[in-house]
């Protein structure tokens, strides 16, 4: 008895495990035909969202028909800045013509001496056009206007001093090595801001030349005949030689000797300026003309995928050679000018060369090892040159 008790609710559970069994394996075929029919109209319901997602996406690239650009929407937002810009155009171009008319370009190109004449021209009341170089007497930039620059054998002669009024030697000097027609200078005898050597003044004598009032220590109007050379085309400097012998043959104290020094710094803008008008033409043809041609052509074929590489990896590498090669011509002067004989150029702007080109080697290194450590940036910028150029041609006009 006992057993059969045990065993009704056994079969009971098992007679509802088969019952539900039964209802799972009946209903099967009719939820996975449902479960197909839903799915099978969510796709097409979702390929029905994207086709009018993709048409709404195209029509944003279509223009209306009345549609006639950007520019007839477009008007000047500046008015005051606009006729700012009017009359500066129009001041600067005034400004040329009159200079154009009444000027006289070789004032900047030609130097000035100590009485406001301009060397090789007769832009002033003196026709200075036969005397076309200046020596330099001080430190003050006065100097005068010579035929040619002056050569001296012994390279110093002490007892000869070129001053504002020409060649001067004291009337008792036996010992002088030139003549007084050693360097032609231009006659100063009416000039307004002359001023005349005599015995007193402008004593010869080496022991006591350089202070006294004439030479004043490189300040007053007389110097020492020394040998020179031409630089610039019409300024002769002290050949650096005879600047050697000199402090040896004179008593100065610890002062220098090189009064062209300043000058020639002062006189920096004046060249600079003079060198750009010369080269005019070439400045106008190249720095304008052609470097807009060129950048055209430039920005046009970066649209062109197969060059994009070329032009983006030889761009940066003829940035880096024009650096380096810069350098390396820098110091190519800077070692002529040294081994020069006589040596034309100053220790100075020897070494400041030399410096120079150190540093462009310098800053080519820099660049190239940048370039060497942001090689995949680059080519994830030049990437993305290149999708934009394909979305750009791919856009309507």
């Amino acid at each position: 008895m006992g057993r059969q008790r045990d065993e009704q609710p056994r079969r009971k559970r098992n007679d509802r495990r088969e019952r539900r069994r039964g209802s799972r394996d009946s209903g099967g075929w009719r939820d996975a035909k449902e479960s197909r029919f839903r799915g099978s109209r969510g796709s097409r319901g979702s390929r029905d969202s994207r086709s009018r997602s993709s048409d709404k996406y195209d029509r944003r690239f279509e223009a209306p028909a009345d549609f006639d650009g950007p520019i007839a929407n477009r008007s000047c937002t500046d008015l005051l800045f606009a006729l700012l810009m009017l009359i500066l155009w129009g001041a600067m171009t005034g400004l040329g013509i009159y200079s154009y008319n009444n000027g006289d370009y070789r004032a900047v190109l030609y130097p000035m001496d100590y009485d406001g004449n301009i060397c090789g021209t007769d832009f002033s009341d003196k026709d200075m056009t036969n005397y076309s170089k200046i020596v330099y007497i001080n430190n003050f930039g006065g100097g005068v206007c010579v035929n040619e620059c002056p050569k001296v054998e012994a390279l110093v002669d002490v007892r000869t001093l070129l001053t504002y009024n020409g060649v001067f030697q004291m009337d008792k000097e036996k010992d002088a090595i030139l003549g007084l027609d050693y360097v032609d200078v231009a006659d100063y005898s009416t000039a307004e801001n002359l001023k005349v050597c005599d015995d007193t003044n402008c004593d010869t004598d080496p022991t006591v030349s350089w202070y006294k009032l004439g030479i004043s220590m490189g300040y007053g109007f007389a110097y020492y005949a020394v040998d020179t050379v031409e630089i610039l085309g019409v300024r002769c400097i002290a050949n650096p030689s005879s600047l050697e012998m000199l402090k040896t043959q004179i008593d100065t104290g610890n002062d220098p000797l090189d009064i062209e020094a300043w000058t020639i710094t002062q006189e920096f803008l004046r060249n600079l300026y003079g060198d750009i008008f010369e080269a005019r033409y070439y400045v106008l043809t190249f720095g304008i003309a052609a470097a807009l041609v060129i950048g055209f052509l430039y920005a046009q074929l970066l649209r062109f995928q197969p060059l994009l590489g070329i032009m983006i990896w030889g761009s940066i590498f003829c940035t880096i050679g024009i650096i380096l090669g810069t350098g390396g011509y820098a110091y190519t002067v800077a070692q002529d000018w040294k081994a020069a004989d006589p040596q034309v150029r100053t220790d100075f702007d020897i070494q400041g060369t030399e410096i120079f080109s150190y540093c462009l080697f310098g800053l080519g290194s820099i660049v190239l090892f940048l370039t060497i450590f942001l090689r995949k940036q680059i080519m994830l910028a030049m990437a993305c040159v290149r999708e934009a150029s394909r979305s750009i041609a791919a856009m309507p006009l």
